[in-house]
């Protein structure tokens, strides 16, 4: 069990980390945007404080820095998305094979089943369409089928680049 005092702490902690997120977003223009941001960390650290530090999951702190190195890669990837699909927009001549790939994740819970669903619909060219997270079937609609299907079934990149946060031994 965590201590009241901890929690407080971690509350208080993220409570500054999202002030000073929006303080950097907003810029300290006026006393206006000030309130704001302070009201709005408010709410959204108290709205979400469990989502991040669940008294049941002791090691998401742990978890939350992996994945924010994480987060430099797959902004990669959906740069990378982009131009790829610009330039296939460009020259018609490229092929465009709109298709359904289904496959099992090896994602057990559904914070990362969900976590991987949404990566992959963020990149362009990619929308996960379903997600069973019973039986961890995801379907994904992608606009070109063997580039898809390369990162999704046969390399497996970001899969398993969440399984190292997750903690999953595939």
């Amino acid at each position: 069990m965590i201590s009241p005092h901890r929690r407080a702490v971690e509350k208080g902690a993220m409570f500054v980390i999202l002030f000073v997120f929006w303080l950097l977003l907003s810029g300290i223009g006026s006393l206006t945007y000030f309130v704001a941001g302070l009201l709005s960390a408010a709410v959204v650290t108290h709205i979400s404080f469990d989502l991040f530090f669940s008294v049941l999951n002791p090691g998401c702190g742990v978890r939350a820095l992996k994945f924010t190195a994480f987060l430099p890669w797959l902004f990669y990837k959906i740069l990378m998305a982009n131009l790829e699909l610009a330039y296939r927009i460009l020259h018609p001549s490229l092929p465009i094979d709109p298709s359904f790939i289904r496959f099992r994740t090896t994602m057990p819970s559904d914070m990362s089943q969900t976590i991987l669903a949404n990566a992959i619909t963020l990149t362009p060219g990619t929308v996960t369409v379903s997600l069973d997270q019973n039986s961890r079937e995801v379907t994904v609609h992608a606009v070109v089928r063997r580039s898809s299907e390369e990162e999704l079934l046969r390399n497996r990149t970001m899969e398993r680049k969440l399984e190292k946060i997750f903690g999953v031994s595939a």
